[in-house]
């Protein structure tokens, strides 16, 4: 499957469309991530932490760059081989899913900003699905050059001048 070349394309075109747009919005919504939010409204007293886990502060928790990426990635390669090998779609869903519960157990995002990083890989899902209905049309590139279908034509004879009928 990440043999071709139109895969490896797509996968690394997935990741180009996906964190730039994650980064974007992040900073253009500027929500509090929950550490942030909790330390404002006096509250982190009584949310549990996991140890030894650095939190993220700022205004930059929405939406969710890690279950974007993760989405975004997983998302792709089940498109790519779901189809033939079904368990490699589930294989893919379900790692997507824990990395979105990590975040959220790990208090670094609100249930929110993770679906909002779901909901971002998904369009950018439908996109890849348009683009690969397009790419089927196109299967030179994966071997780089474009080349035209031949085209079976029958000979047909011309007529002689030398031969009378």
């Amino acid at each position: 499957m990440l043999w071709r070349f139109r895969y490896a394309l797509l996968i690394a075109l997935a990741g180009l469309i996906i964190m730039p747009t994650s980064y974007l919005l992040k900073d253009q919504i500027g929500t509090a991530r929950p550490i942030t939010y909790f330390a404002d409204h006096s509250v982190s007293n009584y949310v549990v932490f996991v140890p030894d886990v650095r939190l993220h502060g700022g205004q930059t928790s929405f939406p969710s760059g890690h279950t974007m990426a993760a989405f975004g990635l997983f998302g792709v390669i089940a498109l790519l081989g779901g189809r033939r090998w079904p368990l490699l779609g589930l294989a893919c869903a379900s790692t997507a899913m824990l990395v979105a519960l990590s975040r959220i157990f790990l208090v670094q995002h609100f249930l929110v900003d993770v679906l909002g990083g779901v909901g971002r890989a998904f369009v950018a899902a439908v996109v890849w699905e348009i683009n690969t209905r397009w790419l089927q049309n196109h299967k030179g590139l994966d071997t780089g050059i474009y080349k035209q279908p031949d085209m079976d034509i029958e000979a047909t004879p011309l007529p002689r001048k030398d031969l009378k009928n």
